[in-house]
């Protein structure tokens, strides 16, 4: 089932639920104030129970996020102010939302696909052309005429030995420059969308690009391969 719609020539490509005008932002917006669903579908009635019902899913996998992403600075903040390596802020946030998710798999830089018959792991195929911007950060293998990446993504949230159940995808980047995207940003950002997407066979529910830095951090949320919304928070209580 698709539920986002990004098309450039509705509202401007803003994400809004398929078949509606309706954008994303605004059931978060009434979930954030405590309004409830009933009144959401009173007020957007093109929309349907369905459709709130995925989003609400995925509010929920938000809300985990965020508190895990909070207890690094709680908790580690030694390890932002002396600016040590992005794996031990990964780590970090691979055990806090272990328990969020009790019953499905945590992995960290995992690249299995017990669905690809070739070589049983995780890949990332396109054109050349599509790829040709980050050669400079990984090159791919050209099989069967097509080019080939081999991901291991930070952190999945998933069943392992399927990809029926995949929820969360995470890459993390250490930053302090939250309004400009390098090389290696859009490089993240692009396979969460082909993660993320309905045509490459992993679907997972939600992809999250993180920035985190000493005084905030920004959390970049992706469906079905498109950005629905970005959250940055900073909180002087951390430092």
């Amino acid at each position: 089932m698709q539920v986002i719609n990004s098309d450039p020539e509705i509202l401007g490509g803003t994400p809004v639920f398929n078949g509606t005008r309706v954008p994303i932002k605004n059931l978060f917006d009434y979930l954030e104030t405590g309004e409830t669903i009933a009144e959401f579908l009173d007020d957007f009635p093109s929309v349907t129970l369905k459709q709130v019902l995925f989003i609400t899913d995925i509010e929920e996998i938000k809300r985990s996020l965020e508190i895990a992403v909070r207890e690094i600075y709680r908790n580690d903040y030694h390890l932002l102010k002396e600016g040590l390596n992005e794996r031990a802020i990964t780590t970090r946030l691979f055990c806090y939302l272990r328990p969020f998710f009790l019953n499905h798999d945590v992995d960290h830089e995992y690249n299995g696909n017990i669905e690809n018959a070739r070589n049983r792991r995780k890949d990332m195929v396109g054109s050349e052309l599509e790829f040709e911007p980050f050669r400079t950060i990984r090159k791919p293998k050209i099989i069967d005429g097509k080019a080939v990446i081999n991901i291991s993504p930070d952190i999945i949230v998933h069943k392992r030995g399927s990809n029926s159940k995949n929820i969360l995808i995470i890459e993390v980047k250490k930053t302090e420059q939250f309004n400009r995207l390098n090389l290696h940003d859009k490089f993240d950002i692009t396979k969460i969308c082909y993660f993320t997407s309905l045509l490459n066979g992993f679907v997972f529910t939600l992809g999250v690009f993180l920035q985190i830095g000493v005084k905030q951090f920004c959390l970049r949320y992706f469906v079905e391969g498109v950005e629905i919304m970005i959250w940055k928070k900073t909180e002087s209580v951390f430092y």
